[in-house]
């Protein structure tokens, strides 16, 4: 923007005939004033900027206040308990399937001898059916003499 201005004020100056001395002049204080103008720009957005974080200028609440960092620490340690409460699940939930696998595992271990296994089965049938009502010739399986 600077550039700008600086160019339309030289072009300005020669189309008015000015000497060339005084152009030199005006362009040495153009060049040499912006680097203190540049340091005095610095500090102003330095100022600004730790406004805005002190005084909250634009909407946002600074790390710093003492409120906003204890809310900080609220939400941090809410994240821990939620992290804690789900770890805690977890554990439940493979302590759960860790005891079912080691029920399922035993039972096939149990009837690995085929034959006790029959004679165990088959017996606990034949005392269910034992036990279940007659109906007429076939029973309650419907089977024998009688069965249609």
């Amino acid at each position: 923007m600077q550039g700008a201005v600086i160019a339309s004020v030289l072009q300005n100056r020669r189309k008015k005939g000015e000497s060339k001395k005084l152009q030199d002049d005006e362009l040495d204080s153009l060049i040499n004033d912006p680097i203190d103008n540049l340091v005095d720009d610095i500090h102003e957005v330095q100022g600004v900027l730790r406004d805005s974080e002190i005084q909250k200028l634009f909407g946002r609440r600074s790390r710093t206040d003492p409120v906003v960092r204890r809310e900080i620490q609220v939400d941090g340690l809410l994240n821990k308990v939620r992290e804690k409460l789900s770890r805690a699940t977890s554990y439940q939930r493979l302590f759960g399937t860790t005891l079912f696998f080691v029920v399922y595992v035993s039972f096939l271990f149990q009837q690995r001898d085929i034959q006790s296994s029959y004679f165990i089965e088959s017996s606990v049938i034949d005392i269910v059916l034992s036990n279940l009502p007659q109906l007429g010739n076939g029973g309650y399986m419907n089977s024998g003499l009688g069965s249609t």
